[in-house]
């Protein structure tokens, strides 16, 4: 008497019985996990997982669904590959220029300022600018314009976290320019502004507000970044 098996029958049957134990195991488990998942607050509104999510899902794949409100992994594979895309990118460094005083170095792969005249400048009488405090208040009025030439990268923590305090107010050098009796941003300078930045220097200065600018104690805080053009030698 002969017996005929098909693909399928032989496949099943070469299957380990331990195999198959530890799959209803595992299935179990992860439809056990999704169960306390779904009761944590948070999650009520979350639909349940996908019938057959605890036989294909890892854990870490169920975990992802409740931690992302229901998204299935299929489109959060979408959003990841969409956050990758160029035109994402640069949505992020034109967000991050809005809090990161002079820009940033991704930036300037995109941005170029239409000239080199410098317009934000604060006005003020020549009997005045003699004042420390005149000094200082230009300085945190101008901040830093954005640089051509900087440095430092989109996420530098440093520059992040010294930009989010609401007690450092960024600022650059500033000088009495005598013709029209006011205080402006310098032109050019080896450490200040973008001409340093150009040269390999790219210093951001932050003033603390918090110290009283009459007080012996005042104090500033600064990030700097070095570039190629700050070495003894290049080539």
């Amino acid at each position: 008497m002969s017996r005929n098996c098909t693909s399928e029958q032989q496949g099943a049957a070469s299957v380990p019985k331990w195999l198959e134990r530890r799959e209803r195991e595992l299935t179990k488990r992860l439809n056990n996990l999704a169960m306390v998942l779904s009761e944590e607050e948070g999650n009520e509104e979350v639909p349940d997982i996908p019938d057959d999510a605890a036989e294909t899902w890892t854990e870490e794949m169920v975990r992802e669904y409740y931690r992302n409100g229901g998204k299935l992994p299929e489109e959060q594979l979408e959003e990841e590959e969409a956050e990758s895309s160029v035109e994402w990118q640069l949505q992020q460094v034109k967000a991050l220029s809005q809090v990161v005083p002079g820009g940033t170095i991704e930036e300037n792969l995109h941005k170029r300022q239409a000239s080199t005249r410098i317009d934000n400048v604060s006005d003020l009488k020549d009997a005045e600018v003699i004042e420390p405090g005149y000094y200082r208040e230009a300085c945190v009025t101008d901040g830093i314009p954005f640089r051509q030439n900087g440095l430092f990268p989109p996420g530098d923590k440093t520059l992040i976290m010294l930009s989010s305090n609401k007690q450092l107010k960024a600022f650059e050098k500033h000088l009495i320019d005598d013709d029209d009796e006011r205080m402006i941003l310098t032109q050019s300078s080896w450490a200040a502004g973008n001409s340093a930045a150009e040269n390999g220097l790219d210093l951001r200065c932050f003033i603390d507000t918090s110290i009283p600018e009459d007080t012996v104690g005042a104090k500033l805080v600064a990030a700097v970044r070095f570039g190629d053009g700050a070495s003894i030698g290049n080539g």
